[in-house]
């Protein structure tokens, strides 16, 4: 089983030592995005963990030219597909989703709007993380963990601060 703690929008704020004891303890960090500096994404690989991440629109240009728009990678054997998103927050999961082709993943992760969601379309799973810095309109600050065992995610968990 593979443990992932899934981050965006930190903003190159501290994170919260709740946040950097799960680090500590999972195996892969995905980040979907508004790390801010390449400084700040120095300061998750510290940890030794692999650090999976993408640009956001708030990247500093060496970050963007360091990290992709998007990705997909397998974890085990499930798809997942990151990407910060843009635009007006009620219509970022939609620009995100219809990036990707459908049959392409298994998970989606995606940021920018700073408001936690995690649902199920069919087999499949949508995340938004919530932002660990700002939580703009959502109800509180936030990260999220998954639990991979082979092609399943087996918990999917937003973890309020």
């Amino acid at each position: 089983m593979t443990s992932v703690v899934v981050l965006s929008d930190t903003h190159s704020h501290r994170l919260p030592d709740i946040i950097s004891a799960r680090i500590d303890a999972c195996d892969i960090v995905i980040h979907a995005g508004d790390f801010s500096s390449l400084d700040y994404y120095d300061y998750l690989l510290s940890f030794g963990k692999d650090v999976i991440g993408v640009a956001g629109n708030m990247d500093s240009y060496a970050l963007s030219e360091k990290l992709p728009m998007s990705r997909i990678i397998t974890v085990e054997s499930l798809r997942i597909a990151v990407m910060h998103g843009w635009g007006a927050p009620a219509c970022v999961e939609q620009s995100v989703r219809t990036s990707f082709n459908e049959d392409e993943w298994d998970v989606l992760i995606y940021g920018h709007t700073h408001f936690p969601i995690v649902h199920h379309d069919g087999h499949k799973v949508i995340l938004n993380p919530g932002s660990t810095s700002d939580k703009r309109f959502a109800p509180y600050k936030s990260y999220a963990e998954l639990k991979i065992n082979g092609a399943f995610c087996t918990e999917c968990s937003i973890i309020p601060l």
